[in-house]
């Protein structure tokens, strides 16, 4: 498929399942490897990857912030349970809102570099992870 081409249809349906549906598919992936900073920023990558095949640049960035917002609802649906057990729902909604800030930053950081020039994808990706990564430890050093 070139850059360019009229498939937006295709390659947002494509986005939209894979969006909801890599929190899942990388849940017992997580369990094995825990490094969840490295396994979503790679997933969300690939989907930026096909975003990237789009030539409006501004579309882009809604793509990427919308590939965001669907990985980390679906990543928040997953806690919900857990949340309502506990009677803490005011707790899920804050995590709600972080997570989507966090997820939604990284794939700009992803995404943006990679619009001006595509050797920096990779770095990008580095970035995002890192970015990830500081942010679950210092989640952690508050619990």
């Amino acid at each position: 498929m070139k850059k360019g081409t009229q498939n937006y249809p295709l390659i947002a349906i494509f986005i939209f399942i894979f969006s909801l549906a890599f929190p899942l598919l990388l849940l017992p992936i997580e369990k094995i490897l825990p490094y969840p900073y490295i396994l979503e920023e790679v997933a969300k990558a690939i989907l930026i990857l096909l975003a990237l095949r789009i030539s409006s640049k501004n579309f882009q960035i809604k793509l990427a912030i919308f590939i965001a917002f669907l990985f980390a609802f679906s990543e928040n649906f997953f806690y919900l349970s857990v949340f309502a057990q506990n009677e803490s729902l005011p707790i899920f909604f804050q995590r709600f809102i972080i997570t989507s800030l966090l997820h939604i930053l990284t794939a700009l950081i992803i995404l943006l570099p990679s619009q001006k020039n595509s050797r920096l994808f990779f770095p990008a990706i580095l970035i995002a992870m890192l970015f990830h990564f500081l942010y679950n430890h210092a989640i952690l050093s508050f619990l």
